[in-house]
């Protein structure tokens, strides 16, 4: 599970209202946790904050942190 995900389910947000709080499509998000689309480095400050998450892990989410 990617810290995206995991940090989404721990503060209890869906994929739509993840969506819906940093302008992005569900599909998109569905497909940035599954790893098939790599994030933008705007729409990753924005997944950051959003998930209070380093914007590293957001961008790199396979690395050791």
């Amino acid at each position: 599970m990617t810290p995206m995900k995991e940090a989404r389910k721990r503060l209890g947000l869906t994929q739509n209202d993840l969506a819906k709080a940093v302008g992005a499509s569900q599909a998109h998000i569905s497909k940035l946790e599954n790893g098939t689309e790599q994030v933008s480095p705007d729409l990753a400050k924005r997944l950051a904050v959003e998930l209070g998450l380093d914007v590293v892990k957001i961008l790199y989410p396979n690395e050791k942190h």
